[in-house]
């Protein structure tokens, strides 16, 4: 499919990045440009100018397509985290869960490869990493690359972030900082607290230059968060005249309620026995202690008998969901004789994240510069869910679908607070322990040339081997002499009344779960009421894997400047060839026993890439890029194993999740046009489009599976087929200094991205659809106020996601087979004063208009969830010496 972005910025590309050097071999530029360091850089005072200069500048003076976040950004305005910083960057859109942003993606895409400082860094079994277990007090910037070139390591058809941290030779002398804050969230019980410290010295002894730079922080966040949900609709004829309509399988709401406390370290050595030599220790770690109790409350409503039902008044709504004529979706009506579920997750999970870089520079202060490192990179994660349920039988459940987009239920006759009503049900113990490790050696290259157009060549290899696996299990115990127990079996006040946070809006006046608290401290007593071992369950060898990697890569690139038709053009062009080698051991259940499979797996990626920028004047330059880049499935999509839940009793179908050995790498070559004006007095004017054609995107798919004669609904990940993917991006920056006082300190950022793109999409029966890629938002943007005046400075700033598809589901399921989230737009705010030069106290908030997360199945009169996140409030002091 050819759409008009596609084939202009094909053409376009075509011509820059072919004619163009060739041109120019044949003309010697007679009169460069101005040169970086000739061109005059607008120093603007203040705390949040000067630092949006500072990035425009790197971002103005790169060969790639970049965006930048500096450190001074990301820790005082408004944004607690990296992740949330990021989404200020054009194209950039994260998503939210459990009281922070867990999610980044790039274009639209998710597929996004980390470095630090150059360095591939992951989490566990991930290609990708989890920017929250990084505190955005150990960076010192961060840009996100939309184009790629060969000296970055592979991976990511989305883009590339690379974190840059602190080191000691950054700055002139001893250097110290100090920084706290606390913040108040809406519904947590408790204050988030920050603390952070750097010190940092360098020195020179006998002419030998030494650094030595320690960075710490701690973070503890406390969260709450409640959702409301209407699961997916399934048709019945269990009406008084026997009419078939379609009705929610349940109704219902969780409570996501936790702490999490972080830490990190970061300790940078430098050396410099002499003018040509450079040697450097790098050393971070990350760690997480996580603890959180998910509490659910559901009211059954599918497979009992429907009365006082009303429909929907959209007809639209009269769909095909299974039967053999289309049903009409219900907007309210009542379960009778059904059952009320309460439940708890009591969730542990600890993260430890660790790289060592040991490094040598060279650099002949001629025009040779070689650079080698030995990094290694370990990464862990231990989890475990203990989850008990319980039953009030017997109930009638009132339930509305669509109550001004979230779904309404009560219990008629309440009793949901009183511990009597309550049997115990079934007991859950999942857990798993993953690892990933990798150890890398790298060398690099660069040659200057003093003549000619070729400015410089660069080239190098990198020899890795990664390793990543996973121990776990499943257990359930649906029956023995645990279920339907008295609360009083357990323990004295074992059921205890549910916080549902913000939940107020439903009509269920509130419920009891298991004391979750109680549950971590005296998991060996409640395994012993259900006749169970005390022990923890021994592993399940069907839901483990081990893979090994092997990765030898080899990269040349050439750069080039000249002038063509009296105009400054320069860029690189290279190409990367990555051997990766996988050896991968899994297990699956055939005819009930146990089978290990062996896969192996070689494959040889040749990337290309190559971009021109042309400097029409010192300030307009046009860039233009193309790339090829390759992502790999994550190795726990890979793995067959498969985990599930059993249906609870009364309902007809379970749940549960599994990877897929047949995905492939997803593959994509990417067009990137950019047109960039870097106004004298600073700021930014710059519109881009881009274009990506895709192959093998991976979408998660939930299809019906029987297993043991019952069903479930099992979600996989699956390969799509051909896509593609285009934009455009639009950007303005500017401080408004030529006004009278006080509207001088004035400034504004505005970006808009708009994002369209399509694939094939697996259908769960053999067949294909074509449909949005999923995780795509079309339009998105970002509108910042500043405002700056001696020692005051303050920011508003917007930001706003439209909708994207979520997941999908088969047909016949689910109709029309997708979830879909809801455009969401939130105000964040901060002010600041520098009391003295080096003491700063800043006010920041989030979510001041206090924004939901809705989203629907398939049409927006379908609702599905609501989350409400909240606000937060935080005071910040800092101090430098």
């Amino acid at each position: 499919m050819k759409t008009p972005l596609k084939i202009l910025s094909k053409s376009v590309m075509a011509a820059l990045l072919t004619t163009t050097p060739l041109l120019a071999m044949a003309q010697e530029s007679t009169e460069q440009e101005p040169a970086k360091d000739d061109i005059e850089v607008i120093a603007v005072k203040g705390t949040f100018s000067s630092n949006l200069i500072k990035a425009l500048d790197e971002k103005r003076f790169n060969e790639n397509v970049v965006d930048v976040v500096l450190a001074e950004d990301i820790g005082k305005f408004p944004d607690l985290t990296t992740s949330d910083a990021l989404q200020r960057i054009p194209g950039v859109q994260v998503a939210r869960g459990a009281g922070e942003t867990n999610g980044v993606v790039i274009r639209g895409l998710p597929n996004v490869t980390t470095t630090i400082e150059g360095r591939s860094i992951f989490s566990t079994t991930s290609r990708g990493f989890a920017f929250q277990d990084l505190p955005a007090e150990a960076l010192a910037g961060v840009e996100v690359y939309k184009s790629r070139s060969a000296e970055q390591v592979a991976g990511g058809i989305a883009g590339l972030v690379n974190i840059k941290l602190r080191n000691p030779f950054d700055f002139e002398g001893f250097k110290g900082a100090v920084s706290g804050r606390i913040t108040d969230d809406q519904y947590a019980e408790d204050k988030d607290k920050v603390v952070s410290g750097l010190l940092s010295d360098r020195w020179k002894v006998n002419g030998q230059e030494f650094g030595a730079l320690v960075n710490v922080s701690y973070m503890e966040d406390n969260f709450q968060q409640t959702n409301s949900f209407t699961a997916e609709t399934l048709a019945t004829d269990n009406t008084p005249t026997g009419e078939t309509i379609g009705v929610p399988l349940s109704v219902g709401l969780t409570s996501d309620k936790g702490q999490r406390e972080r830490m990190q370290a970061n300790v940078a050595l430098q050396w410099r026995p002499n003018d040509t030599t450079e040697v450097y220790l790098d050393s971070l770690y990350a760690g997480l202690d996580h603890q959180q109790h998910t509490i659910f409350g559901i009211g059954f409503v599918n497979g009992n008998q429907i009365t006082d039902y009303t429909f929907a008044p959209n007809n639209d709504l009269c769909t095909d969901i299974g039967a053999a004529d289309p049903v009409c979706y219900t907007a309210s009506g009542v379960a009778n004789n059904s059952q009320f579920l309460a439940g708890t997750h009591a969730i542990t999970s600890d993260v430890d994240i660790s790289q060592t870089a040991l490094g040598v520079k060279w650099d002949n202060q001629q025009n040779l510069k070689i650079k080698s490192e030995l990094v290694y990179t370990d990464t862990q994660r231990d989890f475990e869910n203990f989850i008990q349920d319980w039953h009030f039988y017997g109930v009638d459940v009132a339930y509305q679908t669509n109550d001004d987009r979230h779904s309404n239920f009560e219990i008629v006759g309440g009793g949901t607070q009183d511990p009597a009503n309550f049997v115990s049900g079934g007991l859950f113990q999942p857990w798993d322990s993953t690892t990933g490790e990798e150890t890398a050696f790298t060398i690099d290259a660069e040659y200057e040339l003093e003549a000619g157009i070729i400015t410089k060549i660069t080239g190098g290899i990198r020899y890795a081997t990664h390793d990543a696996d996973q121990i776990a299990t499943d257990s359930v115990t649906n029956d023995g002499p645990g279920p339907n127990n008295p609360a009083e079996a357990f323990g004295p006040d074992y059921l205890t009344p549910v916080d549902m946070g913000g939940a107020t809006y439903l009509n269920l006046p509130g419920f009891v779960a298991a004391d979750y608290e109680y549950m971590l401290d005296h998991k060996p007593e409640i395994r012993d009421v259900y006749g169970l071992s005390t022990e923890r369950p021994a592993m399940d060898p069907t839901r483990s894997f081990y893979a090994k990697e092997d990765i030898t890569a080899g990269y040349v690139q050439a750069s080039y400047d000249t002038e063509v038709a009296g105009y400054r053009v320069d860029g690189r062009v290279g190409v990367r060839v990555s051997q990766v080698d996988r050896d991968m051991r899994s297990y699956g259940t055939v005819d009930g026993v146990v089978t290990e499979y062996n896969e192996g797996a070689s494959k040889t990626d040749v990337l290309p890439n190559a971009n021109a920028n042309i400097h029409f004047t010192d300030d307009v330059v046009l860039r233009a890029a193309v790339s090829k880049t390759v992502s790999r499935p994550a190795f726990g999509d890979l793995n067959p194993n498969l985990s599930y839940t059993p249906p609870a009793p009364g309902t007809p179908v379970g749940y549960g999740g599994g990877g897929n050995p047949d995905l492939d790498p997803i593959e994509s070559t990417s067009y990137d046009l950019s047109l960039e004006y870097y106004p004298e007095d600073g700021g930014i004017v710059s519109g881009a489009i881009f274009y990506r054609d895709i192959s093998g995107y991976i979408s998660t798919l939930s299809t019906e599976e029987i297993i043991d004669g019952q069903t479930y609904y099992i979600s996989r990940p699956y390969s799509s087929g051909e896509g593609y993917l285009q934009g455009v991006e639009l950007s303005y920056t500017k401080f408004f200094k030529e006004l009278p006082a006080p509207f001088d300190g004035l400034g504004v950022q505005l970006n808009y991205t708009y994002i369209d793109g399509e694939t094939t999409v697996p259908d769960g029966a053999g067949g294909e659809f074509k449909s949005d890629l999923s995780q795509v938002s079309k339009n998105n943007g970002n509108a910042v106020l500043i405002y700056e005046s001696g020692d005051l400075f303050a920011r508003v700033a917007y930001n706003y996601r439209g909708e994207y598809i979520e997941t999908f589901s088969a047909a016949g399921i689910q109709e029309p087979g997708t979830s879909v989230v809801r455009a969401t737009g939130r105000v964040d705010a901060s002010i600041g004063y520098n009391v003295t030069e080096d003491l700063t106290i800043t006010l920041d908030g989030t979510n001041l208009n206090n924004e939901k997360f809705y989203n629907y199945w398939g049409m927006s009169d379908r609702s599905r969830d609501r989350r409400d996140p909240g606000r937060t409030v935080s005071v910040g002091v800092s101090y430098q010496f």
